[in-house]
């Protein structure tokens, strides 16, 4: 079996390490910010992006780590991180995931296949995948928040107390909850991917 040290794919890997360890934090940093605003159940989405993130992480680093591996690798490669509100950064989010799914994983996916590691190849493809289900939620959601949709729909759809599971057929959610009194964030989302 041929050794990935020392190849392009191990650098690849390292990156995709690195970039997909940032994410995982920045999608918590970003959850947070959303539970302050009061929207927990954005919250809650970007947890889920978040722990997805990690896995994405481990994947890489299993892979990375197979044969042993180095105990350092240098890299150079761009992190992106930015500031600003809530919608920013989701919206930046969006952006990052789009770039993975469409360019970064299948670059490496060509790279890994070149060099013969047909596994490492694979695992590029199908994360470029979900990134691109991310991309498409969170753009999604960034339109929502952008236009004040988020809680309003043009037609009744069913909206459910993510602490109770009171459940009314609306056009707009409650703003507190008739039966637990909590917050209107707390009505679970409705978003496609």
């Amino acid at each position: 079996m041929q050794s990935i040290i020392g190849t392009e794919t191990e650098l690849c890997l390292a990156r995709a390490f690195a970039g997909e360890s940032q994410a995982s934090m920045r999608y918590r940093m970003i959850a947070e910010r959303a539970a302050m605003d009061g929207l927990y159940e954005v919250g809650q989405l970007l947890r889920r992006r978040a722990h997805e993130e990690g896995a994405h992480a481990k994947v890489f680093y299993d892979l990375l780590t197979a044969e042993g591996g180095r105990r350092n690798i240098h890299i150079a490669a761009g992190y992106p991180y930015q500031g600003g509100s809530l919608l920013d950064s989701i919206a930046f989010s969006a952006d990052n995931e789009k770039e993975e799914a469409e360019s970064v994983y299948p670059a490496f996916a060509e790279t890994a296949k070149k060099e013969g590691f047909i596994r490492v190849a694979q695992a590029f493809s199908m994360i470029a995948k979900i990134e691109q289900g991310h991309f498409l939620q969170l753009s999604a959601l960034q339109e929502m928040l952008d236009s004040g949709t988020l809680y309003r729909k043009k037609a009744p759809i069913t909206f459910t107390c993510n602490n109770c599971g009171h459940k009314a057929t609306l056009t707009e959610p409650w703003k507190t909850c008739p039966v637990c009194g909590h917050p209107q964030g707390f009505v679970a989302l409705q978003i496609q991917e």
